[in-house]
């Protein structure tokens, strides 16, 4: 505990070198317990998350601290852009694991270090509606993860998942999946539904004029048309030509 709180007066480089020296002092229990594992995801350097990884992967933790390991991982990626030197392979097993914190957060350690191997997987895991695979495929990108996610728009998938792949294709390259992505608010008619992956969509830059373009003869509900005008112009957003495109669908009139 006063590591700890040293840590947060303690330049970087400083913090790493005593989160070094302690690891070597003490090990990293089997058991998970105490503030080591935590130091390291918060301070630790190369060397330290190597040493977490691959006692975590080698079988040296057991099943109940695995995601705390895991998150410790996560949080030094996210936060530090800190990962382990040497091979970051050895994620597989821990993504296949019956207990679902184990595979969540297995599945969001590979999407913070970017793990393009694992797309295949994840987008399997995708087709069941997992979020945190979703949101991995989004941090990993790419042809295939682009590839990927089309496949799961289209209209042989479940309408939860063609919307929330959608959502992640709006992220990653909302103007070359565009007809995908129009395809699933056409059949997003329900208001809530289409609402939110409104709001998903606009949140990316440009999004709106890209949008704007797209849905001139889309056919989309008039309950779609409805939900995307409101979120066009909720939150601050001034998505007049949106607005416009969307009532001219209709002959929606609108004081913009």
């Amino acid at each position: 505990k006063h590591a700890e709180f040293a840590l947060k007066a303690l330049e970087p480089s400083q913090a790493a070198a005593l989160v070094s020296k302690l690891v070597n002092q003490k090990g990293l229990p089997n058991d998970g317990e105490g503030p080591l594992i935590k130091l390291i995801g918060t301070a630790g350097g190369e060397s330290e998350l190597a040493l977490l990884f691959n006692q975590l992967k080698t079988g040296g933790f057991d099943e109940a601290s695995q995601p705390h390991v895991l998150n410790a991982l996560i949080k030094a990626a996210r936060l530090r852009s800190a990962w382990p030197t040497g091979s970051l392979s050895g994620l597989e097993q821990f993504i296949a694991s019956k207990h679902s914190a184990i595979r969540d957060s297995a599945i969001q350690l590979a999407g913070a270090w970017k793990q393009a191997p694992l797309a295949s997987r994840l987008l399997e895991l995708a087709v069941g509606g997992n979020d945190a695979a979703f949101d991995s495929l989004v941090q990993i990108r790419g042809g295939k993860v682009v590839k990927g996610l089309k496949i799961l728009a289209g209209p042989d998938q479940p309408l939860a998942t063609r919307q929330r792949a959608a959502q992640a294709l709006g992220v990653i390259n909302l103007k070359g999946s565009l007809p995908q992505v129009i395809a699933v608010l056409v059949d997003s008619k329900e208001t809530a539904e289409s609402l939110e992956l409104w709001r998903s969509l606009l949140n990316g830059k440009g999004a709106g004029d890209i949008l704007a373009g797209g849905v001139m003869g889309a056919g989309l509900p008039k309950t779609v048309v409805m939900a995307g005008i409101r979120a066009a112009q909720e939150g601050g957003r001034n998505e007049n030509a949106l607005v416009e495109s969307l009532a001219r669908l209709h002959n929606i009139s609108l004081l913009i």
